[in-house]
């Protein structure tokens, strides 16, 4: 599941719920904490950690990546994280194509 947090206002009611229902059905979740752009880059890095290490305390099945729409930050890891989630890119066994 990829779960949308402004990275202004992380972890409100909504999306402790959500995290909460995740977490009780054993899914995989990747936080994109959006409007990376309207924080400077040290403050978005900040609530990134803080993010990080509230969702390896409570949810360890989820992770975190800043992301922006705007100036298309964290675009290639929100990709490669699906990627690995869906197996695209990788190689079968045996090494064949398929």
């Amino acid at each position: 599941l990829l779960l949308v947090m402004d990275v202004r206002h992380p972890f409100n009611p909504l999306d402790r719920q959500m995290l909460d229902w995740t977490r009780h059905r054993g899914l995989a979740t990747h936080v994109l904490l959006t409007k990376a752009d309207k924080l400077s880059r040290g403050a978005a890095g900040s609530t990134l950690t803080q993010v990080r290490r509230e969702l390896a305390a409570h949810y360890p099945n989820a992770g975190a990546q800043l992301f922006s729409s705007h100036d298309r930050t964290g675009l290639d890891a929100a990709h490669a994280q699906l990627d690995q989630w869906f197996g695209y890119g990788s190689t079968p066994a045996g090494g064949g194509s398929v």
